[in-house]
């Protein structure tokens, strides 16, 4: 089995916040549908608003950060 098909270990919730972040994730799941303002891990320093992403499924997004302006999404969990 390759590293990207293991099952996740570990969720955490996530509280977005502009400056904070956390070891970047393998995906992230949302319980309210919205778009989600994320600093991407090989890019933290650009943040990306993905717009519209679904609730109740798990993105394959490997993000280090979630932030406060621009995301409307919530009940954020990260999957490690």
């Amino acid at each position: 089995m390759s590293a990207e098909t293991i099952p996740a270990k570990r969720a955490v919730l996530i509280t977005p916040h502009d400056t904070n972040t956390f070891l970047a994730c393998r995906g992230v799941s949302l319980q309210v549908a919205g778009d989600l303002a994320v600093r991407m891990q090989d890019d933290p320093t650009v943040p990306v608003i993905i717009p519209g992403l679904a609730a109740g499924i798990i993105h394959p997004l490997c993000v280090v950060g979630v932030r406060s302006t621009g995301t409307a999404a919530t009940g954020i969990t990260a999957y490690y």
